[in-house]
């Protein structure tokens, strides 16, 4: 936790106020200015959700590449959020399979 103590000068704590709203306004204007991301390539889509998340989604056909430029795959980050946050049932399509070690 960071403390700040000021003296009882008003003077001190507005000069504070001053040089703070002036370090952090270009950092907030560059951050609304900047454009939200809406596709992703490959390489960064297995780097956030998991590359068998990724590989496992477009193999059932619940995720479809986007390629806006001709020879790179990309996903919508929207479709990629949904599938992540949804629960999985990891073993509603495989079936199950006994032990089918001998036990000497």
């Amino acid at each position: 936790m960071v403390q700040i103590i000021l003296d009882e000068d008003r003077g001190a704590y507005e000069a504070f106020i001053t040089k703070l709203t002036d370090a952090l306004a270009p950092k907030l204007v560059a951050m609304m200015k900047k454009t939200p991301q809406t596709v992703c390539s490959q390489r960064e889509a297995y780097r956030r959700y998991g590359t068998g998340n990724v590989r496992r989604w477009v193999k059932e056909g619940r995720l479809k590449p986007f390629a806006k430029r001709p020879g790179k795959i990309e996903y919508k980050i929207s479709d990629l959020k949904t599938l992540f946050n949804q629960q999985q049932d990891y073993f509603s399509s495989y079936v199950h399979v006994q032990n089918t070690k001998k036990h000497i």
